[in-house]
């Protein structure tokens, strides 16, 4: 018996949908035998090591350190033509991205030479600085649209900048 392809469609979408099936399912999943205690680990301790404690007279102070910028030696980065820049976001935090709002930081310029520019001190409460859009660069260069998101009280409002040069 001769079977045509129009007999065969279903059979065909049948198994079609089983391997598309099969291919984005989850991978097995097995235990593993993991320990419940951790390791012990053995710290090595200095005696010379002036120390304070609650009783003595002196204090202890804490000082703020502002974040450390690594730049190439002799003043150039590398990759970066002279007269260029970089438009960066600079402020304390975790992590890119997971600064706290109370301490925003602010935006700068950094040169070809290695130079730093503050353009701008972020207003306390901000939360996100985002280009305008796959398109917030002039197609010369020439202008950067970018938006500042601050969050105050529950509600967040953003301002809108654009930057010549």
């Amino acid at each position: 018996m001769l079977y045509t392809v129009r007999n065969q469609w279903p059979l065909a979408l049948m198994i079609s949908l089983a391997i598309f099936v099969v291919a984005c399912s989850p991978a097995a999943v097995q235990a593993t035998n993991i320990p419940t205690e951790a390791p012990t680990v053995e710290l090595a301790t200095e005696t010379d090591v002036p120390t304070l404690d609650s009783s003595s007279a002196e204090t202890a102070t804490v000082e703020a350190v502002p974040p450390t910028i690594v730049v190439a030696a002799q003043g150039a980065v590398p990759g970066m033509a002279a007269g260029d820049k970089v438009l960066a976001w600079v402020a304390p935090g975790e992590a890119p991205g997971r600064q706290g709002a109370s301490s925003p930081g602010q935006l700068v310029f950094f040169s070809s030479d290695a130079e730093m520019e503050t353009i701008l001190e972020l207003p306390q409460g901000t939360t996100r600085v985002m280009a305008c859009g796959d398109h917030a660069t002039a197609p010369d260069g020439s202008n950067f649209a970018f938006m500042t998101t601050v969050t105050a009280g529950g509600s967040e409002s953003g301002t809108i900048y654009l930057i010549k040069g």
